[in-house]
């Protein structure tokens, strides 16, 4: 039986069609302080919006989610090239047929309060996990069918079926079961790099260096004041005050930083992947030369610059130009109206200058190139671009109706599977997830023939990027849907915060280890 397998319409998709969220690093303005001095004991300042609840399993608050790296560690993490490393797991053993896995921790883990890390502990996170269906990380563990602790250091985790992604899945926070068994809402204790020392409610938190931290390594950041802010959008406010030395600016509008002197800002790709769905039941559509003329006749980096100010990184697939199976071959497909026309006239259309778009007459039917692009009117940066995209296409000898419909009627029309062109968008850690509704009805036998490649491959990380070299080379050809680039976000920081700073999507701390402070000139 052929199994179809979606490139991205997936159900995960749902939850992103609004509001998406990564690393090449670009210093975009770098202020050298004269006769810097370090300084001594100092204090970083940041802030998030404080949580209901301090347990990484049970918030969704994306301000705090980032600072918890700071405090937590998973079995598994992505590092900067999105490349899944075992972290607490000492390593993991697949079978490739069952999907059955025995995972082994490292034996010189410990919690920031000295106890030490057990599989006891690993357990109770996947019962919390699994008794909060509202969890950020529920999907990382549906497809687990049972897990149980072998011993101190062992536990086993059986999967359904042996997934490509199966060590993704396993990429969360662990919490400890001696804290957080009697007290569900007691102060964060970790095992990352630093430890929660002070608490304010509704004022701050106060991180010092984690003693018991794994990795043998001196902090130059010796302290952090996390204040507490009311919500997301107080952020900015307080940065510019000069209240916090640091801000994630997700949005596009770092721009206005780069007028202050004292301000240095570090851009970062980011999973928010903007692309357009294409149904493949339409017969047009299904040709594959309709497909490859709309790529060429959408100007991607123009809408970029104009609408995203050019924080984006335009890419021919959902490999993130960042990551270590992307196979670096750049992009195909630019802008050319020429080129789309070319492709056009090659496959049998002919321009109607009446009703200016192209027509070709197949079987006694006349194929007028004329489709409905859709997209959400709470997304007003995708409403603009749409009408771009209309543009484009239009010039390049296609009719395009536009529909500016809720959130609610995408998601139904997705859902439907009666629609032409749908411009969305959703979070991409690698680049393809592979599972769940196909709601573009893409199908590809030897598309399918590499997934299942992937699946017996997943423990052979030099065997990998080849197979993901040749899916990337079929989707530049045969184009499912159309790419259109990943957003790019930035970290801020005040010039006194210098060091090797560079943040990506996985964790914005990451380096915080060669991070330092040093005396402004007007210090005393």
């Amino acid at each position: 039986m052929k199994r179809l397998f979606v490139i991205f319409m997936i159900a995960v998709l749902l939850l992103f069609l609004v509001a998406c969220e990564g690393s090449q690093i670009i210093e975009e303005n770098s202020v050298k302080v004269e006769d810097e001095e370090l300084l001594i004991n100092g204090q970083l300042s940041i802030a998030c919006v404080e949580p209901i609840n301090f347990n990484p399993i049970k918030v969704s608050n994306k301000s705090y989610l980032d600072i918890s790296d700071l405090i937590f560690n998973g079995l598994f993490e992505y590092d900067k090239s999105k490349k899944v490393i075992p972290v607490l797991a000492k390593k993991i053993d697949i079978d490739r047929n069952t999907g059955k896995s025995i995972v082994k921790l490292r034996d010189d883990i410990f919690w920031s309060d000295g106890n030490k890390v057990t599989s006891d502990d690993v357990k109770f996170t996947l019962d919390t996990i699994k008794k909060n269906a509202d969890s950020i990380y529920i999907e990382n563990i549906d497809k687990i069918q049972s897990y149980k602790v072998i011993d101190a250091e062992t536990l086993s985790i059986n999967f359904v079926k042996p997934y490509f992604n199966l060590l993704d899945r396993l990429c969360f926070p662990i919490i400890p079961k001696h804290i957080y068994t009697l007290y569900d809402d007691f102060l964060p204790v970790g095992t990352g790099p630093y430890k929660v020392t002070d608490y304010k409610k509704l004022k701050f938190m106060e991180l010092k260096p984690n003693k018991y931290y794994w990795e043998d390594k001196d902090f130059g950041i010796e302290q952090i004041k996390v204040i507490f802010v009311d919500d997301a959008q107080a952020l900015d406010p307080f940065f510019q005050s000069g209240e916090i030395d640091v801000l994630h600016a997700s949005s596009y509008d770092w721009e206005k930083y780069k007028e202050q002197k004292d301000i240095s800002t570090y851009k970062y790709i980011s999973d928010g992947f903007e692309f357009i769905s294409i149904n493949h039941d339409n017969e047009l559509l299904s040709d594959k030369a309709v497909r490859q003329a709309m790529m060429y006749a959408i100007n991607r980096k123009a809408i970029a610059d104009k609408h995203l100010l050019g924080h984006a990184v335009v890419t021919d697939t959902p490999i993130k130009p960042d990551s270590w199976l992307d196979d670096g071959q750049g992009i195909k497909y630019n802008y050319s109206k020429t080129e789309a026309q070319y492709i056009l006239s090659n496959a049998g259309f002919s321009f109607n200058s009446i009703s200016k778009a192209f027509e070709r007459e197949l079987e006694g039917k006349t194929q007028v190139l004329r489709f409905t692009l859709i997209t959400n009117v709470e997304n007003n940066y995708r409403v603009k671009a749409a009408e771009d995209i209309k543009k484009g296409l239009e010039e390049a000898g296609y009719i395009i109706d536009l529909k500016i419909v809720p959130f609610d009627e995408v998601q139904k029309t997705l859902e439907s599977k009666k629609y032409d062109l749908v411009l969305t968008g959703m979070n991409i850690k690698q680049g393809l997830v592979l599972d769940g509704e196909n709601y573009a009805s893409y199908i590809n036998e030897e598309f399918d023939l590499l997934i299942e490649e992937m699946i017996t491959k997943q423990n052979s990380p030099d065997i990998l990027p080849l197979v993901y070299n040749k899916i990337q080379k079929i989707i530049r050809e045969d184009l499912p849907i159309i790419s259109l680039f990943y957003k790019e976000y930035a970290l801020v920081t005040r010039s006194k915060l210098r060091g090797i700073i560079e943040p990506d999507s996985m964790n914005l701390f990451r380096t915080i280890g060669d991070w330092y402070l040093v005396k402004e000139k007007n210090s005393q």
